[in-house]
């Protein structure tokens, strides 16, 4: 930790008191991830090798790829000729395994031993210019390599346009699947929906005719109009009796009521217990001028009653019968079938 302290110290201070010398030192960092970045961008970020020796070799053989591939680069786009490099660089180069160096007469010189071995470029005509040879191949073989590379990269769009053109008709033929379950499914639910109106309205109307049937019973505006006409014509008064106990009776038998008012008849309404039951309306009555008038009256109204003669009656409540004048019997309603 100390020693780390005082590299950090020292560094410090030459950035306050030679900060030239400290960038200039600084700035290789730039240099150093600049070239790792090209490295891992060019010829990956992974190595691959199991053992601590082959990671390191592969490392080297990376970097020595990198640096030929730069010097490639320069070569083309600077435009630079492999007489003028060779006799200014004059470096060692690896070639196969084994170092030599270029000298200016264009032959080549083995670094081991320091014998001259001749080159192509000593046995051609001094105006004929040397083959350039990158990692022991001419331009011609490295054309071929760029010619087939060229083959491999039509081959590979080919394939791409090919896969591509399978992927898009598997996704229509998917989509169009995917479109007639859809349209079949909306036809089924269409289908259930109707076949649920259809039943709903079915019960809305058995509802209403079930309510038809067990609705009480009511004079309606035909009637009622038709009946106060006939019975104005001559007033009298009349015995208005209802079945005791039912409470629809009494209903139906306070629109009589009104009606007889309505056409200046004296009502005389009462409730009885009868020996035996009566359904509907009922004129037993047939004798006197009011009693002819009462008759009348209903069959024009187009209300159907029954003449038949009551059965003994026990008991009344409310006005005391007259024998004077005629009876109108309000019974029970008809009891409902169902079928």
């Amino acid at each position: 930790m100390q020693v780390w302290w005082r590299r950090c110290a020292h560094a410090f201070q030459l950035y306050l008191y030679r900060r030239e010398e400290f960038l200039e030192h600084y700035h290789k960092r730039s240099s150093v991830e600049t070239t790792s970045s090209m490295i891992k961008a060019q010829f990956g970020s992974r190595i691959r090798s199991k053992t601590e020796t082959a990671r390191r070799n592969e490392v080297l053989w990376k970097i020595l790829c990198h640096n030929l591939y730069c010097l490639i680069s320069a070569f083309y786009e600077l435009g630079i000729e492999a007489d003028s490099w060779k006799a200014a660089l004059k470096r060692t180069l690896w070639l196969f395994g084994r170092p030599f160096r270029i000298l200016s007469n264009g032959q080549k010189e083995i670094v081991e031993t320091g014998k001259q071995v001749p080159t192509n470029a000593s046995k051609k005509p001094s105006n004929a210019r040397a083959r350039r040879l990158v990692l022991g191949h001419d331009s011609a073989w490295w054309n071929g390599w760029v010619v087939a590379s060229l083959a491999i990269a039509a081959f590979a769009a080919v394939a791409v346009v090919v896969t591509t053109q399978i992927v898009v008709f598997l996704q229509k033929v998917e989509t169009r699947e995917a479109q007639a379950d859809l349209e079949k499914y909306k036809a089924d639910v269409a289908a259930r929906v109707a076949e649920a109106n259809e039943k709903a309205a079915t019960a809305q109307l058995e509802q209403e005719r079930l309510k038809a049937k067990l609705a009480w019973r009511n004079l309606s505006l035909d009637e009622s109009s038709a009946l106060e006409k006939a019975l104005a014509s001559r007033p009298g008064t009349v015995n208005l009796w209802y079945t005791a106990g039912d409470p629809e009776a009494m209903y139906l038998a306070i629109q009589y009521s009104h009606v007889f008012s309505s056409a200046h008849w004296h009502v005389l309404p009462a409730s009885a217990t009868l020996a035996g039951i009566v359904f509907g309306v009922a004129a037993p009555d047939a004798s006197g001028t009011y009693a002819e008038s009462l008759r009348t009256a209903l069959v024009k109204a187009g209300i159907a009653f029954s003449i038949a003669p009551l059965p003994t009656w026990q008991s009344t409540t409310g006005a005391t019968r007259n024998p004077n004048f005629p009876m109108l019997m309000i019974g029970s309603r008809q009891p409902t079938v169902f079928p």
